[in-house]
């Protein structure tokens, strides 16, 4: 049996260090191939089209969602879950088993472990450049019950991690600053708050966190000098206006089109990772309305090498949402219900029910990518053969960071008002 271990994290005589308790067994984590994560990337996908769709029906802004990062939370909180808990939580992803085993988990898991790897320097003959996928994830839990080792050894085996401990009984703001001061460090202090003042009270138990962090510039950037101020309807009709981006490329981009859609792909730079940006055909119905896996994975399907203009609104998405009452209407209602909930897996002599499940998502598109940084290797001045195709973003859009080789979303977001 695996020992489970207090490992303090933080000082605790100070609170502004203070990041909780962590739990942790000291079993090894199991790794998992590319070929495995990729065979649960439409489980993934689905997960994030229907969790973005039950977003954007009730939330009229932008709204955004990391499909991979949640999967990796239902599933840390699947591995104490018993009885119809389990059985609804395994659900939200295909209800094909993948969070009832530790085999299971540990390749959810690769759904963030393999993005986050594709990191370090990237180069292409044009630029060189810093890549960063940040992805931090933590459960926390009250103070003081007995956690079982087994549920311990599961999340060291599948996750590689623990649980975390504070004190929500006695000092819930206490306990939400360690839940943000952990995050800020986890993101090399890229996200400051993931938990947001009333997300964390006297009755909270148990708790999920995830933040989501992009930086990477892109293959092809944009041109900063053709930049202009140009006008973008949003979902209500007003007509605003926005910087506008662009980029003329014979080379390098990515375009299709489906029933209703047309969709560009924008390479970062190492090819890894790419945005891809989907709009509506005019008069066509929005796409989170109809999103779904498969027209998710059609979009990624139709997406071709064609020369191309693009005209984008520069933006910045910042993004902090609760998923618990989504999660319910998706049919997990049973996890957040106190009197319902079967979590004894994880803690058996405590009645214990997720009180949510948090995402904080950050990323800038600007000329030079997101944030990422990079240099100019050889001079850019060649004569170029003009594009044939222009698209230009002038209304709402989804948009979706996609981890290329194993096909995973790691962001799915629509944007209905980028100013």
């Amino acid at each position: 049996m695996a020992v489970a271990l207090l490992v303090p994290l933080g000082v605790a005589g100070c609170v502004e260090e203070f990041t909780g308790t962590e739990l942790r067994s000291d079993a090894t984590q199991e790794t998992v191939g590319p070929a495995a994560v990729r065979s649960v990337s439409q489980e993934v996908t689905a997960l994030g089209a229907d969790v973005l769709r039950t977003l954007a029906a009730r939330d009229a802004g932008d709204v955004a969602v990391a499909p991979g990062a949640l999967a990796v939370q239902l599933s840390m909180v699947a591995a104490g879950a018993a009885t119809s808990s389990a059985t609804a939580l395994d659900a939200l992803l295909g209800g094909v088993g993948l969070t009832t085993s530790t085999a299971g988990r540990a390749t959810i898991e690769g759904a963030v472990s393999v993005p986050d790897g594709r990191g370090g320097t990237r180069r292409s003959p044009e630029r060189s450049g810093s890549v960063s996928v940040e992805t931090a994830i933590a459960l926390w839990i009250q103070r003081g019950p007995t956690v079982a080792e087994a549920f311990l050894d599961d999340l060291a085996v599948a996750h590689g991690t623990g649980v975390r401990e504070v004190d929500f009984r006695s000092d819930p703001e206490g306990a939400r600053a360690a839940m943000n001061l952990w995050t800020s460090g986890a993101t090399n202090e890229a996200v400051a708050e993931v938990a947001p003042g009333g997300s964390v009270t006297a009755v909270t138990r148990l708790l999920s966190t995830a933040a989501q962090v992009v930086q990477a510039p892109w293959l092809l950037p944009f041109d900063v000098e053709a930049t202009q101020p140009g006008t973008f309807t949003t979902a209500s009709g007003e007509v605003v206006e926005v910087p506008t981006m662009v980029v003329e490329a014979p080379i390098g981009l990515r375009w299709g089109a489906g029933p209703g859609w047309q969709a560009v792909g924008l390479p970062y730079l190492g090819r890894e990772l790419m945005v891809v940006v989907a709009i509506a055909d005019p008069g066509a119905p929005p796409l989170t309305s109809r999103l779904d896996a498969d027209l998710v994975t059609g979009m990624i399907d139709a997406l071709r090498p064609r020369p191309l203009t693009v005209r984008l609104p520069r933006f910045s998405l910042d993004e902090t949402v609760s998923l618990s009452g989504v999660l319910a209407d998706l049919g997990a209602g049973v996890v957040f219900d106190t009197d319902l909930a079967d979590l004894t897996v994880a803690a058996p002599a405590e009645r214990l029910a997720l009180s949510d499940v948090l995402q904080a998502i950050r990323l800038d598109v600007t000329e030079e990518g997101s944030g990422g940084s990079a240099a100019t290797v050889t001079p850019g001045d060649v004569n170029l053969p003009p594009t044939s195709r222009e698209v230009v973003v002038d209304r709402p859009f989804l948009l979706m960071v996609l981890d290329v080789p194993s096909r995973i979303p790691v962001l799915l977001a629509e944007i209905v008002d980028p100013s």
